[in-house]
């Protein structure tokens, strides 16, 4: 059986499948995609906020732009969903929004904190920035989240070397310790070796992980 692409499309021109999305944020997003092909897209996220995916509290935070049911949840009031922020530290403010913390070990034994993208994991790092790589329609851009906690829209490259997954080191297991917020969303905890470019040489990571 062959689907028309209109059959998986929202009713709302611009948002997501099967999400909850008004006409503002469709049109952003209808925009945002626009954006690409005028090769202004840099320009557009800088002006209007970068997408970033995040757990909420269900009816809790209203500056949740599109959101999904969260339907592997231990806590069920738990909700996926993403901001378009400017302001990437007075987002982490929130008490009902929830990032993807990472822990990461650098080579002499420091331990820095980062906050991810839910569902994402790190493209490479460059120095204290992990950079994630996203994609709306299959237009892809780079953006970077530094141990400051600071969000930025990067130039788009590939790393020399790829991310690798690990068995976690004891000491990361021990450093990664669940808040209660965490405990209403994770299943577990994997490791990954990130490749830096700025070093040359891979670092290790320690991050939660849902069902999805």
């Amino acid at each position: 059986m062959v689907f028309a692409s209109s059959q998986f499309e929202h009713e709302i021109p611009g948002c997501p499948h099967n999400s909850a999305c008004d006409k503002e944020t469709g049109l952003y997003l209808k925009n945002l995609e626009k954006s690409f092909k005028k090769k202004a897209s840099t320009a557009y996220l800088k002006k209007f906020g970068i997408p970033f995916e995040v757990w909420f509290v269900k009816d809790q935070y209203k500056g949740i732009k599109v959101s999904w049911d969260n339907h592997c949840a231990p806590e069920k009031n738990m909700q996926i969903g993403q901001v378009f922020t400017k302001n990437f530290k007075s987002i982490l403010k929130k008490p009902d929004l929830l990032t993807r913390r990472a822990i990461l070990q650098i080579n002499n034994g420091k331990q820095l904190t980062f906050h991810m993208p839910r569902a994402h994991l790190p493209l490479y790092m460059n120095g204290k920035k992990l950079i994630f790589q996203k994609n709306i329609n299959n237009h892809y851009y780079n953006i970077s989240v530094s141990s400051k906690n600071e969000l930025k829209v990067e130039k788009s490259m590939m790393p020399s070397k790829f991310s690798e997954t690990v068995n976690c080191p004891k000491h990361l297991e021990a450093a990664f310790q669940y808040t209660d917020s965490e405990k209403k969303v994770l299943r577990g905890t994997m490791c990954q070796n990130v490749w830096d470019m700025k070093t040359k040489k891979y670092h290790t990571f320690i991050t939660g992980w849902d069902c999805h």
